[in-house]
């Protein structure tokens, strides 16, 4: 990016015209706003942390009394616990942006943990006539946190929900490319899409154009991607439904 300058010299007689490469000053300029905006996130968290976790306590502890009480309906205890586990990680582990725990990491099964959390959206597509479709390829266990693949999740099929109409559908696939080692998740909706202005700002922090949102889901999605050198993209268009791809690779 150039900036240019004109004027006159006192005399009139010349002219003068400064050229001047302000494209690092840009960057530099965008970071410093990026960054401003990481710290309200954080600051925004870090305000309501400590009650969340105290209530998120409590809940596992009845949950669990529920569970002993009724063991037939164990799998969906056994998920509900799962869930508040990984928020009580993601409260310890995040302040609004994801940081890196390789101490959680293990050998996990891709498509069994996603099979299992998407249990989790079973009642709300029950409700609103939503179907969601499984394509799962051949994915072999890869070494990454499991919180961070529930997060990932949650967020994108989350959002797929929100923008579907009844009789909507989701679908859900998996591969593996084994020469780039790259695990890639693919969420597609059939919802009302993005519109091409809001595209390239959702995944920014603070962004939404939800009234209930919080515009730190996919933001966070992006910093946990990073983590295992990978990316997320997104292509939407405007009443054709969305696109979600979410690529995995090796630490």
């Amino acid at each position: 990016v150039l900036l240019l300058k004109y004027g006159k010299l006192n005399s009139g007689h010349w002219k003068t015209i400064i050229v001047k490469n302000i494209t690092e000053d840009l960057k530099y300029q965008k970071l410093i706003e990026q960054t401003e905006k990481y710290t309200i996130a954080g600051e925004f968290a870090a305000t309501t942390i400590h009650e969340i976790k105290n209530s998120l306590t409590s809940i596992k502890g009845f949950i669990q009394l529920l569970q002993a009480k009724h063991k037939e309906s164990s799998t969906y205890y056994e998920t509900i616990l799962d869930e508040v586990d990984r928020i009580l990680a993601l409260i310890k582990n995040y302040l609004g942006i994801v940081r890196s725990n390789e101490e959680g990491e293990t050998e996990i099964d891709i498509n069994g943990v996603i099979n299992q959390y998407l249990l989790l959206f079973e009642a709300e597509a029950v409700r609103k006539k939503i179907k969601i479709e499984k394509r799962f390829g051949d994915v072999p266990p890869i070494k990454m946190d499991k919180n961070h693949l529930k997060q990932l999740i949650l967020n994108v099929v989350q959002n797929s929900l929100h923008a579907i109409g009844e009789n909507g559908k989701i679908i859900l696939d998996t591969r593996y490319y084994t020469l780039k080692k790259r695990v890639v998740i693919r969420i597609v909706d059939n919802g009302g899409g993005i519109e091409k202005k809001y595209l390239k700002k959702v995944i920014e922090p603070l962004f939404t154009t939800k009234r209930e949102g919080t515009g730190l889901g996919l933001a966070i999605c992006k910093s946990i991607v990073e983590l295992y050198n990978g990316d997320i993209k997104i292509f939407s268009k405007k009443g054709k439904g969305t696109l979600v791809k979410i690529i995995l690779g090796e630490r």
